[in-house]
């Protein structure tokens, strides 16, 4: 059974174009990374997503995603690539290809209501994701299975190390479905993403194809394994 992720209906979306600012966390000493990036959906379901440098088309039922290099200005068919609207991806620095984060799977989800965003009205809904407990480890506080020892002779126990909670905020346009605000905690590779403009209405059709003057490149073969001595 397909689950529809975070933030995603399962009825058919309208056509709209966003840009968003996404910052990601920050390195030890430097300040986070923040990527301007585009969103463009057709009615048919046919998703541009424009990282500068780089980008990616998505269609309906295709076998593969159009990888573009705006810089070379080549075309290479990838695997399908399912955007995940919930998170917006953030590309790396240089506008290398997109990262999205992946949260684990069956989170509590609890509904915040409505308010407005940026003049849109927006629904948001908070996902908490719980780490797993790892077996065998002592509990905090607890001490492990033994001999009885003395009160005043019993050696502290250290607290068993946890994961910490994961959270994801989203705040989804009304009426054109489109994440307006996302804050994640815990989360690799986002912080937040703000969505600076949105308007429904048809993208012209161009966007969904490989742009005049693109080349198209085979995909590259994969490397074969060494052969064992």
């Amino acid at each position: 059974m397909t689950r529809t992720p975070p933030g995603i209906p399962s009825s058919p979306l309208p056509p709209v174009s966003a840009e968003y600012k996404t910052a990601m966390p920050a390195l030890p000493g430097k300040r986070p990374q923040v990527h301007v990036w585009k969103m463009f959906r057709s009615t048919g379901g046919a998703m541009h997503l424009d990282f500068g440098k780089t980008g990616l088309i998505t269609k309906p039922g295709a076998k593969g995603a159009l990888l573009l290099d705006n810089v070379k200005r080549e075309a290479r068919m990838v695997p399908p690539v399912h955007a995940q609207a919930a998170a917006p991806p953030a590309t790396a620095p240089g506008g290398a290809m997109p990262h999205t984060p992946k949260p684990p799977a069956l989170p509590n989800v609890k509904d915040l209501g409505k308010r407005i965003i940026g003049g849109h009205p927006a629904e948001g809904k908070m996902y908490t994701f719980h780490p797993p407990k790892v077996p065998g480890l002592p509990q905090p506080g607890k001490a492990p299975a033994g001999p009885k020892i003395p009160a005043m002779a019993k050696p502290p126990i250290p607290s068993a190390p946890r994961a910490k909670v994961q959270t994801l905020e989203v705040w989804t346009h009304t009426q054109l479905k489109v994440p307006l605000l996302t804050k994640a905690s815990g989360i690799s590779g986002l912080q937040s993403s703000i969505c600076k403009n949105a308007k429904g209405g048809e993208p012209p059709a161009s966007l969904f194809r490989i742009p005049p003057g693109y080349k198209l490149v085979e995909p590259k073969p994969p490397t074969p394994a060494p052969s064992p001595a």
